[in-house]
């Protein structure tokens, strides 16, 4: 005899992931928000597409073993950023990144937790989808570069994925002087 949850499986004939009801046109509430018109589910919701940008994330980072890591980690904890912009302008070169939690180890647990800090690590996140309200990020940190802790179904349908408020080290620098004056 199954039990009523093991009977119940998500229902929506566009997603299969949800479940259908009446009111939103025999779909899932996610599925009908086409004004009603039945459309395929985003990319994000594949688990092919989460497989393939998974494979990305971890090819473009670095980590515990990587010198940019040990390196970036230091200069941090020193409080050297003019340093660490030229370790993060030639990661950049590189094509290699940093995860959110990384990210925010950096910026919380490492060194002076300042707005300077927070555009140069923060600019440097590839994962920013993972950036999550309820973790310790700052207000300017989500709604520049994580998306305002929503995720990246609206926004990640390719690989590479697009980057929220990624800047350039030109931009950067631009955004401590204007730090410096008094700014955020």
């Amino acid at each position: 005899m199954t039990s009523l949850l093991e009977e119940l499986q998500p229902d929506c004939p566009i997603c299969g992931k949800y479940f259908a009801h009446d009111i939103f046109g025999g779909r899932c509430s996610r599925c009908s928000e086409n004004r009603g018109i039945a459309t395929a589910p985003p990319v994000w919701y594949s688990q092919e597409f989460q497989r393939q940008l998974t494979e990305y994330v971890e090819e473009h980072t670095i980590d515990e073993s990587s010198h940019y890591y040990q390196v970036l980690k230091y200069h941090i904890n020193k409080n050297n950023l003019d340093v660490a912009i030229a370790i993060c302008s030639e990661m950049k070169k590189e094509n290699l990144w940093i995860k959110q939690d990384f990210a925010l180890q950096l910026l919380r647990h490492i060194g002076i937790d300042h707005p300077k800090k927070s555009h140069l690590i923060c600019s440097m996140i590839i994962d920013w989808w993972n950036m999550k309200k309820n973790d310790d990020w700052n207000g300017f940190e989500l709604c520049y570069y994580g998306n305002f802790g929503e995720g990246g179904a609206a926004h990640v349908k390719s690989i590479p994925p697009c980057k929220i408020g990624w800047s350039s080290i030109k931009d950067i620098k631009k955004m401590w002087k204007s730090i410096d004056k008094g700014g955020r």
